[in-house]
């Protein structure tokens, strides 16, 4: 999941079972991949939570003086038809 940046990847599933929650993604070209809390993805994104209609990416960036940079990243379950 690492070589694919946040958005190249679009949400197409979310399933929790026996407390557990995964998620699906998909790239480009179709391919399908499942996501767990804590899954890296990208050069900075870790997976942080997947809640019943989403899934949130930490970013981390650090400056040259040393200063971390959190960004978050929302990657929501679209409807049946929706872009």
């Amino acid at each position: 999941m690492q070589l694919f940046e946040p958005g190249q990847l679009s949400l197409v599933g979310l399933l929790e079972t026996g407390g557990e929650k995964f998620a699906m993604v998909q790239d480009s070209t179709g391919k399908g991949y499942v996501i767990v809390t804590g899954t890296k993805i990208g050069r900075r994104g870790v997976v942080k939570t997947i809640s019943p209609n989403k899934v949130l990416i930490e970013e981390t960036a650090e400056t040259r003086g040393g200063k971390k940079i959190l960004t978050y990243i929302d990657m929501v379950l679209k409807k049946e038809g929706e872009e």
